[in-house]
């Protein structure tokens, strides 16, 4: 089975998630993502593109467990294609948000992901390890990916 075929059969039945749970509501009041919830918003009907994924790349660490799990996938198709070798913003943001370097990151990650089913999470792994084996990404990014799975591993998911 090819990996996009993975994503799509993992992440099938994820839909876009009600508007109350778009944001972590326990992030402090400085960091909650009113504005991140309205950009959200916009993309209720339409499939997320190159420019949302730039568009969200930075409040990756805002978004609640239920919108985590819907973005994902929308992440990792785009990162098996040949415009994120070009571009690597979107991606790179991406994987950094699942490097933990602490024992509280590592509890913000878990948080994130906790709505994610193990089928998901294998999926995500992965796709993670085919961006490992890519010399590209491998070159760019490799200590980052590997530290992304890392995180995944000391999870309990």
């Amino acid at each position: 089975m090819q990996l996009l075929d993975i994503i799509d059969h993992a992440f099938k039945k994820v839909d876009f998630p009600p508007k109350e749970d778009l944001i972590d509501c326990a992030l402090p009041d400085q960091d909650y993502g009113f504005q991140v919830a309205e950009d959200l918003e916009n993309w209720r009907t339409r499939t997320p593109d190159e420019d949302f994924l730039r568009e969200m790349h930075q409040e990756l660490r805002k978004l609640s467990a239920v919108t985590t799990r819907w973005i994902i996938p929308h992440y990792l198709r785009y990162a098996l294609t040949e415009q994120a070798k070009y571009s690597r913003m979107e991606t790179s943001f991406f994987v950094l948000s699942l490097v933990a370097r602490s024992e509280e990151e590592i509890e913000q990650v878990a948080k994130r992901l906790s709505s994610m089913n193990t089928e998901q999470v294998r999926c995500l792994k992965k796709v993670l390890e085919y961006l490992r084996a890519d010399t590209d990404w491998a070159e760019y990014m490799g200590e980052y990916i590997e530290a992304a799975l890392a995180t995944l591993r000391s999870l309990r998911i």
